[in-house]
């Protein structure tokens, strides 16, 4: 019997036509996984199994290697949709936090439909975003977003709500809504940890004076 020892320069290029298909979507995996590398390379089984499909794509003759890329992209893909999933779900909790208190907002002071629309617009794109994305890092941005964009919502539903005034009248007309102050609890405590009985007291005291100064204010407090 005659075995002929073909030079692996014929097989290649079998190998690139026959196995394209694969081929790309081994790229289209890695492409993707490597949107969320920071958070997939601090476990050690999918960062591994990232690095190693990379190697494969950057490898001169990586015919030999195609067999492994199933259980690698099984791998990595499945701890990047946990971590997905779990930002993901996070991010929708505070923003659909965020869209319901704007909601209750409208309702309460009986707004109409334009302003309402207005102010919750924003919230439902960022919403729509963290649900398409895939990506870790825009998925904690538009999270992050969602208390700016709520502070601008309640800011237009507290000037629409204001009656108008009229010329011909001395007094300004009542509010219909209080003025809201934002309290920022951190800010009241001036040690890192609260570790001893005396702390708390001297924090809770803080709170209090804080919260009091704002309600003889007439004002509403958003805690912060």
């Amino acid at each position: 019997m005659i075995v002929l020892h073909l030079p692996e320069t014929i097989i290649e290029p079998n190998f690139y036509t026959h196995q394209r298909h694969s081929w790309e979507q081994l790229r289209s995996t890695v492409q993707d996984l490597s949107q969320n590398r920071l958070q997939l390379e601090s476990h050690p089984e999918a960062g591994a199994s990232l690095s190693q499909m990379e190697a494969i794509l950057k490898a001169k003759r990586p015919y030999g290697s195609l067999n492994q890329v199933s259980a690698l992209k099984a791998s990595a893909s499945a701890y990047n949709t946990q971590l997905v999933t779990d930002a993901r779900q996070g991010a929708m909790t505070t923003l659909q936090t965020y869209l319901g208190q704007i909601e209750a907002e409208v309702s309460r002071l009986a707004l109409d439909g334009t302003v309402r629309s207005q102010a919750i617009a924003p919230l439902q794109r960022l919403i729509k975003e963290v649900e398409q994305s895939s990506s870790i890092a825009h998925i904690y941005q538009a999270q992050a977003q969602g208390e700016s964009v709520f502070d601008r919502g309640m800011a237009l539903i507290e000037k629409a709500s204001q009656p108008p005034v009229d010329p011909d009248i001395d007094t300004p007309p009542k509010p219909t809504t209080k003025p809201r102050r934002v309290v920022e609890v951190k800010r009241l405590c001036s040690d890192s940890f609260i570790e001893t009985p005396e702390q708390i007291d001297q924090f809770l005291a803080a709170l209090r004076q804080e919260l009091e100064t704002v309600i003889a204010a007439n004002e509403r407090v958003q805690i912060k």
